[in-house]
């Protein structure tokens, strides 16, 4: 009926009703119920008589009576006319359980004649049931209920920790239309836009549901259009009615997801085949279970009652309590009840709690602050239901979460669904009769983790083959998205753990250490020159070695001509030869090639400088010999890049990563900080075709076709490298980690899976696990596949036995010097014989204070 009609019927109700003399007492409180209600009277007067109401310590010494007037259905000319009946028969106050149209005629009877009525209306009514009240400070009416909005608010908190672009609403009422619309304006004003198909299904009987509903299902699907969100608002019976369906046709299934705004309790069937998950959202009463019995509006009605009694005792005890006469219904002037405005103001300033919880009216008469249970129901594949409250909101708190919704509650004996990028040697999938088959090193993990815990699992590559990052609207794609969305129950790839993505997902422990490397195509072995055997030292060694050969002989000449116990003092018989420059070059030379070398040095300062420099050609050997043998035999590859710094710093060979990834993400966080990310991300951004690849495989294919170095996850490198010769890595590891399994942040498995992967690390299973993928299916040889980086000998480095080999030289200078300066002291001192006619060389050598001859 429209709301124009109902000032007409008002009135009608107004010339139609007579004046009854006053039988009731003032504590009097009239009680409207519709058939709907289904209240009868032994359960009210039970109600009314504080039979299982707790005592609060506030009782007057008369107690409330019902005054009951009962209409059939909702039928807006009975409420008023009973309406009317209840004033002139003087009650207090009013008490109503009905449909919406028959609450809103009582709330304009209620304006009226200014007596206040609470109201329990049998379901949620939209906003327009409750009147204005210009006329005065406080309402008339006071609904049970929370303002409609206040279900959108709720559904705007619990679908912003979802992924949903679409979902498919299902109601039985335009009070769920408005609430939908108003839950789209919520999202868009928060930027998250949300698209929205809506299924009116109208209905009186359970029969007529039955067949709407269906072909309203069956009409979306034809038309190829397959939702995986679902929003049900209306009664008990819809909802029960539509999981029927949706497992008829599929839609309860692990791809799907549910909310049910749950009005009334709602009896889950336990017959279905099902394997999802329903989430139920539903007003929170103390002491009620699930039991059918419980209907929202009898519960609601208890609290009105006893906010009644409260609210009726403070009334009599702040003012003097009088009877007074009813209010008529008739023409003239009403005439209104003393204590109404008191008792009003009263229950408009009410702050308590029931079995609803808090108890207290906004201007309008809404009782917002109710609280609301949120529920995962997990249907088992006709093992039955299973269900635990993860959760609450209330206006005040908003949203409080304990686990994820759509989330597993437990997994043993449970099929988890999991997601999978195929990326050797983690995860592999090979095809057969049956369908494709995954196996590889996480699937290895996995299955000693289904060994472990009892559960089963059900693998499924993700659609776009992404690992995930955040887009620029907020989601994420990959199997993060997929976890986010819950399609997903664990994420077991070669999933990297970053602090992104910790904020929208769980990881276990660690299960592999993650690195970044690149990879290159191995160059061709270098052309073989004459002159190669001159490679190990640098040009400046070489003439530095070919100075000190001709200095220390120029010097060891220079020794033997000016010491008096050198080859020139001594007597020169036939087989004796003085040193002249060409046998000291000799000497040095000799001793260079490690051939020895004549004459022997017979005097001191000779011997010192033959000393030293016998130490600088054993250091020069060894350290040619080494190097000589790392560039003839281990690399003979001549590698552009040999590190990410070679690679940032050149231009000629492009390189890049795959797109959408974690390792692009990283590199695009660092690109504002300058240096060497920053011009490696400019670089690859700026290259022409992509330096970024869809896959690993396309990478690894332009690493072997083009001039490109993939930068990548050394595990899978390595992996590469060892079936293909033609591959080599360089350069130590970059922005390491680790990888891990995702799920639904607050997951309560993920403890238990963190500790199989610790108990597989303990065990050493892990490292048997990466011989068998890694070690084991290698084709390469180790010499193969092992690049060395070998590089010349520079002078700094010999600079060293250099400084040596001058402090030797300087030291047989001096002592050249002190072997002078002993000859002049001998000669001198000791007489001369003058028959002694021999040279000053044949004159044997002295002998030194210890009694040892000098020579």
């Amino acid at each position: 009926m429209k709301t124009a009609l109902f000032p007409v019927l008002l009135l009608v109700s107004l010339l139609l009703c007579t004046t009854f003399p006053a039988t009731l007492g003032s504590t009097a409180i009239g009680v409207i119920l519709d058939d709907s209600a289904q209240i009868d009277d032994e359960a009210l007067a039970r109600l009314f008589a504080r039979v299982d109401v707790p005592d609060d310590g506030n009782v007057t010494e008369e107690e409330l009576r019902p005054v009951v007037a009962r209409i059939s259905g909702d039928d807006p000319s009975a409420a008023i006319w009973q309406g009317c009946r209840l004033v002139e028969e003087g009650v207090l106050a009013l008490l109503s359980a009905t449909g919406c149209r028959s609450l809103l005629v009582i709330n304009s009877v209620s304006a009226t004649l200014r007596i206040p009525h609470v109201a329990t209306p049998v379901r949620s009514c939209p906003v327009g049931v409750m009147p204005g009240h210009e006329n005065s400070a406080v309402p008339y009416t006071f609904n049970m209920w929370p303002r409609p909005e206040v279900h959108a608010q709720a559904l705007r908190d619990m679908l912003n920790t979802l992924t949903w672009t679409m979902v498919t609403f299902l109601y039985d009422h335009d009070d769920g239309l408005n609430v939908m619309k108003h839950l789209l304006e919520l999202l868009a004003a928060d930027g998250k836009p949300l698209k929205a198909v809506f299924l009116k299904i109208q209905w009186e009987t359970e029969e007529d549901l039955g067949r709407t509903t269906d072909e309203r299902v069956r009409n979306l699907l034809e038309q190829g259009i397959k939702p995986e969100s679902f929003i049900v608002y209306g009664r008990s019976a819809l909802a029960r009615t539509i999981l029927q369906k949706a497992d008829k046709y599929s839609l309860l299934t692990r791809e799907t997801q549910w909310i049910i705004l749950q009005e009334e309790s709602v009896t889950v069937p336990d017959n279905l085949i099902a394997t999802g998950i329903v989430t139920f959202f539903r007003l929170a009463f103390s002491r009620v279970t699930y039991s059918p019995n419980s209907q929202v509006h009898g519960l609601f009605m208890q609290d009105a009652v006893s906010l009644l009694r409260e609210s009726v005792s403070e009334a009599h005890a702040s003012v003097a309590w009088a009877p007074s006469s009813p209010a008529s219904c008739g023409f003239g002037p009403n005439k209104v009840l003393n204590e109404d405005r008191k008792l009003t103001s009263i229950l408009a300033q009410s702050n308590t709690v029931g079995l609803s919880g808090q108890i207290q009216f906004d201007d309008a008469g809404w009782n917002n602050s109710s609280r609301w249970e949120i529920i995962n129901v997990e249907f088992m594949a006709k093992n039955g239901t299973e269900a635990h409250q993860i959760g609450s909101w209330d206006a005040e708190g908003g949203l409080q979460l304990k686990e994820p919704l759509f989330t597993r509650h437990a997994i043993t004996d449970r099929l988890l669904r999991v997601s999978v990028v195929v990326e050797e040697p983690f995860v592999m999938k090979r095809q057969t009769p049956s369908g494709p088959v995954f196996y590889g090193f996480c699937i290895d993990i996995l299955d000693q983790m289904a060994k472990e815990h009892k559960f089963r699992y059900d693998i499924y590559e993700t659609p776009d083959r992404k690992f995930g990052i955040q887009l620029e609207n907020g989601s994420w794609n990959g199997v993060i998205g997929q976890v986010l969305s819950r399609h997903a129950d664990i994420a077991a790839t070669d999933l990297v753990i970053s602090a992104a993505r910790e904020e929208v997902v769980d990881f276990t422990k660690p299960y592999l250490d993650y690195g970044v490397r690149l990879i290159l195509r191995k160059p061709a072995d270098k052309e073989q020159n004459w002159w190669g055997f001159l490679a190990p030292l640098d040009g400046t060694v070489w003439w530095s070695i070919l100075g000190a050969v001709f200095g220390v002989s120029v010097l060891l000449y220079l020794l033997h001509r000016y010491s008096p116990y050198g080859s020139y003092k001594q007597h020169h018989g036939p087989d004796k030869h003085h040193s002249d420059l060409k046998e000291t070059v000799w000497f040095i030379v000799g001793s260079l090639m490690q051939q020895g070398g004549e004459p022997i040095q017979n005097f001191i300062s000779g011997r010192i400088l033959s000393t030293f420099w016998w130490f600088f050609v054993l250091i020069i050997i060894a350290t040619y010999t080494a190097n000589l043998a790392a560039f003839l035999t281990v690399s003979r590859m001549d590698i552009p890049v040999r590190s990410v710094q070679d690679l940032a710093q050149q231009v000629k060979i492009k390189y890049g990563t795959v797109r959408d990834s974690n390792l692009q993400s990283f590199f695009r966080s660092r690109s504002h900080e300058g240096g060497m990310y920053e011009r490696m991300w400019n670089f690859m951004v700026g290259s022409e075709p992509s330096a970024f690849v869809d896959s690993t495989v396309e990478g690894l294919e332009r690493v072997q076709n083009e001039d490109y170095a993939f930068l990548w996850d050394t595990a899978v490198l390595e992996y590469e490298k060892n079936r293909n010769c033609e591959l080599i890595i360089v350069g130590d590891p970059f922005y390491k980690g680790g990888y891990g399994f995702a799920m639904p942040r607050g997951a309560p498995y993920r403890d238990d899976l963190s500790m199989t992967i610790l108990r597989m690390q303990g065990s050493g299973h892990i490292e048997k696990l990466q011989t068998k993928w890694w070690t084991t299916n290698s084709t390469c040889s180790d010499e193969e596949a092992t690049v060395v980086e070998t590089t010349k000998v520079e002078f700094v480095g010999m600079a060293g036995v250099f400084a040596v080999l001058l402090m030797g030289c300087a030291l047989s200078i001096i002592a050249l010097l002190l072997e002078l300066a002993w000859h002049v002291f001998t000669t001198t001192t000791k007489p001369r014989d003058t028959q002694d006619r021999r040279s000053p060389a044949e004159i044997p050598p002295p002998q030194l204070p210890n009694g040892d001859l000098f020579v």
